[in-house]
């Protein structure tokens, strides 16, 4: 759901994908204490879509109502254009009826995905946030960075969402190794 849809998953509805790229990639912010990420994803407009220096950019209010304009990587905005299709107002996520999906609807339509993508665990969009978390962090995005991204008033916060935090991979005394060695560490 983060990574390559396998091709099951990428045969869901347009909507389905863009909720589940939406979330895996972008990690949309939470609206409460409550792990309302779906609902948030939800809340989100055609008309909250905007172009500014080169990015396209998604326009949210998160938590305490604080505005983000969050930049949409390549795959995230092809989905989220293939669901909005040639709509200029409304919803970007609807339910195949046309309305606006709700928090429930986004967990079952991301079940729909996972399942057709052969994952058999649990998956919410607040999990997909926390994937999104611990996938920047492996991929080696500074803890700075991912706050940032994660929209998190305390770096502790951001830690608590670091899924892969006891991978050894991961521990410090490789990097320390390498420099004392004189090897670059990228």
């Amino acid at each position: 759901l983060v990574g390559r849809p396998c091709p099951s998953a990428r045969q869901e509805s347009q909507q389905r994908q863009a909720l589940s790229r939406f979330t895996g990639r972008v990690g949309p912010p939470r609206s409460d204490h409550y792990c309302n990420t779906g609902a948030k994803a939800c809340a989100t407009d055609i008309t909250d879509l905007r172009y500014q220096a080169g990015y396209e950019l998604l326009h949210v209010l998160g938590k305490g109502a604080k505005p983000a304009d969050i930049p949409l990587p390549i795959p995230v905005l092809r989905a989220v254009r293939d669901a909005v299709d040639s709509r200029t107002t409304g919803p970007i996520h609807r339910t195949r009826s046309g309305r606006r999906m709700d928090r429930a609807g986004a967990s079952r339509a991301l079940t729909r995905v996972a399942h057709a993508a052969g994952i058999t665990r649990p998956v919410s969009p607040h999990g997909l946030r926390r994937t999104f978390c611990t996938t920047g962090l492996v991929a080696g995005i500074s803890i700075r960075d991912m706050q940032y991204a994660m929209r998190h008033a305390d770096p502790r916060t951001t830690m608590r969402y670091d899924m892969a935090k006891a991978t050894l991979d991961r521990h410090a005394a490789h990097a320390v190794a390498a420099y004392l060695a004189g090897m670059s560490t990228g």
